[in-house]
């Protein structure tokens, strides 16, 4: 999760920087992100000051791998935005997964900065064309090697808020808008699972497909079979150090308690060589790791920990 809520605040950097006031439709406001965003099999929502404003955000934007993305947001944008600016990510996948994307960031913007020097910049090409009365913008790399499937699109829903992503599927964030189609808000089970946890920093709900379910697997790691899992869901909290509630929900209780069993043993395995090991980093990772609690409960699998600072000063150290 904490790839998932770097990965949506560079996405607000990149694709949001400068955009500012430009029809009179208002502003979305926190996670009324949804209402923009198509249906999918995905949700993460990212409260980005609650993200950028906590000690372990302090800590860790120096090192990597947060420093080396900060660093290619910057060359890649140059736009000399804050990341104050933003307010609220919120991003839906496809049923492949993180890969087919589509994001909604609200903030405080300058749209025509933006507009201009990406028309300015050598490296991309920026056409616009107009669909269902919205101008969507798509923007491609100027080298002729780049592949199609790397070319991106955004567009303008109203004065603070842009989406982003594949050319499918800002357009289908133009259906939702208009009507056409539904969207992530009207999926019920997804925005139950958003609603689970309503105060953590990130907030996650995905549903577990084939694609997503097989590419957990490892031949390196003996991971559990989490083909019984139909939904994941719950936050990441920032307050102090991390916090982690997560709730995998299987089809059935025995299911969930087999799944519980082998996460634990798992878990065990992993404190038993952390904990025989002399390497400082190794050391506070066991500690850490004895904060993390794995339980049945009918149906779900509940997974809990709360590292604190200390530990993860010494783990990324």
């Amino acid at each position: 999760m904490k790839r998932i809520a770097f990965m949506a605040i560079a996405l607000a950097l990149v694709f949001s920087a400068g955009i500012g006031r430009s029809s009179a439709r208002p502003a979305a406001q926190g996670t009324d992100l949804l209402r923009v965003l198509p249906d999918g099999t995905g949700v993460v929502v990212v409260d980005v000051q609650k993200v950028t404003s906590s000690s372990l955000w302090a800590m860790i934007s120096e090192k990597s791998p947060v420093k080396d993305v900060l660093q290619k947001i910057n060359e890649i944008s140059d736009l000399g935005v804050s990341i104050n600016d933003f307010r609220t990510v919120a991003v839906v996948f496809g049923p492949t997964g993180p890969n087919n994307f589509t994001a909604a960031v609200s903030g405080t913007f300058n749209q025509d900065k933006l507009l201009a020097r990406a028309r300015a910049d050598q490296r991309i090409k920026l056409t616009s064309e107009k669909y269902k009365n919205y101008e969507v913008y798509n923007v491609t790399r100027a080298s002729q090697t780049e592949a199609k499937s790397r070319d991106l699109a955004f567009m303008f829903p109203d004065a603070g808020t842009i989406v982003a992503g594949t050319q499918a599927g800002v357009r289908a964030s133009i259906d939702t808008l208009t009507g056409g189609k539904p969207g992530i808000a009207q999926n019920a089970k997804l925005t139950a699972g958003l609603n689970s946890d309503s105060t953590s920093a990130v907030r996650f709900a995905i549903e577990m497909t084939p694609a997503i379910t097989s590419g957990l697997q490892s031949t390196e790691v003996p991971l559990p079979d989490f083909s019984s899992i139909n939904m994941i869901f719950g936050g990441v909290d920032f307050t102090s150090g991390v916090g982690i509630n997560a709730t995998l929900r299987s089809n059935t209780a025995e299911q969930a308690k087999g799944l519980a069993d082998r996460l634990n043993g798992i878990l065990g395995m992993a404190k038993a060589y952390m904990g025989s090991s002399t390497d400082p980093k190794m050391v506070a990772l066991n500690e850490a790791l004895k904060t993390v609690t794995i339980n049945g409960a009918d149906v779900d699998v509940k997974i809990t920990g709360n590292l604190p600072m200390e530990l993860l000063s010494q783990v990324f150290r």
